[in-house]
């Protein structure tokens, strides 16, 4: 009996189509079934492994988002204190650590993304 439906793999989500009905992945190598449906997607899994890619993007995007916000706060806040006092150097100087945080944090989402 020829498998004529596309059956992804449950961890990677490789076609499994026209492989053997008890197996591995050749893919990632996760033990499936296609007559039990064990180590098979289902529409349910993949639209959830779907959503959370959108939502490691997000945060990333969010994180670098909030990275350029504190430069240009910080900016503005050392134009202000320089048109005032003459001083300019510590709230530049403070905003650009938290936005270097706020960066690596963004750059750990993004390496994350990838695990996804």
């Amino acid at each position: 009996m020829a498998d004529l439906r596309s059956q992804p793999c449950g961890k990677c989500g490789y076609d499994l189509m026209g492989l053997p009905w008890i197996g591995r992945c050749p893919e990632c190598g996760n033990q499936y079934n296609k007559r039990t449906g064990e180590g098979l997607s289902t529409g349910q899994a993949e639209r959830m492994r779907r959503g959370d890619r959108i939502m490691a993007r997000l945060r990333t995007l969010f994180l670098l988002l909030m990275s350029i916000m504190v430069l240009g706060c910080g900016g503005l806040l050392s134009w202000v204190a320089w048109s005032f006092q003459k001083q300019w150097q510590k709230p530049l100087a403070i905003a650009g650590v938290i936005a270097g945080v706020l960066m690596m944090g963004a750059v750990l989402s993004y390496m994350s993304e990838k695990e996804l």
